[in-house]
């Protein structure tokens, strides 16, 4: 004897559930392609950003200190110490030259 359930709906498609969904997609290798060039991009330009903000503005910004204070600041462990002042020093001078230049030029 063979028992027959009754209300209990039959699937014959499997549906995938809707956060498996947002990722089922089909990708083109051009898509694949230009996802890697703008990785390769991103990493150029934090590269370049960190070697503008560690080289350039840290030695303006040192130099600078060490003009005004006559070779007082910074000194020894006061440069590890005061890395983030010496960075805004340094930054606030090449915007100060930027504005000076275009004032009177």
């Amino acid at each position: 004897m063979v028992l027959l359930r009754k209300n209990i709906p039959q699937r014959t498609t499997y549906e995938l559930p809707l956060c498996l969904t947002l990722y089922a997609k089909e990708v083109s290798v051009e898509e694949l392609a230009e996802g890697a060039f703008k990785a390769i991009l991103r990493f150029i330009r934090f590269i370049l950003l960190e070697a503008i903000c560690e080289f350039l503005i840290y030695w303006v910004g040192r130099i600078f200190l060490n003009i005004v204070t006559l070779g007082n600041y910074p000194r020894g462990r006061q440069v590890e110490d005061h890395e983030g002042r010496i960075i805004c020093t340094g930054f606030a001078v090449i915007i100060l030259t930027i504005v000076l230049i275009s004032l009177y030029v």
